[in-house]
């Protein structure tokens, strides 16, 4: 498994983003405005997750889907630790602590791994 940053041909991933917010305009929206994670398992693209700045401050999970085929699996608590791992740094912690703290029971409840993933640059 591993977690990309995406830059640039962010729609290439747009099945998986269309998962989420099943509107193309909407997702055209804001798609340039965030940082965008892809999580391979064997190189393809099985989950998304992006992140958008609302100020200095803040930052919203604009975006966030795993494909049908790879639901149940975590991917998407391996992304939501990844990203909170990176955004704890520079945003202040509030409310993300206490999201990262219920989405960690949750997977954690469901005897799931978080931190398998490794960031490839």
């Amino acid at each position: 498994m591993k977690i990309r940053k995406i830059d640039s041909n962010k729609l290439d991933y747009k099945d998986l983003l269309l998962e989420a917010d099943p509107e193309i305009e909407v997702v055209k929206e804001y798609i340039d405005k965030g940082d965008m994670y892809v999580l391979f398992d064997n190189e393809i693209p099985v989950a998304e997750i992006l992140i958008t700045k609302v100020n200095d401050e803040e930052c919203e999970l604009k975006n966030i889907a795993t494909s049908k085929t790879a639901r149940g699996k975590g991917y998407a608590g391996i992304l939501i630790s990844h990203v909170f791992e990176i955004y704890s740094k520079e945003y202040k912690l509030s409310s993300h602590t206490l999201v990262q703290h219920l989405f960690s029971r949750i997977y954690h409840n469901r005897s799931l791994v978080l931190h398998q993933a490794s960031l490839c640059p």
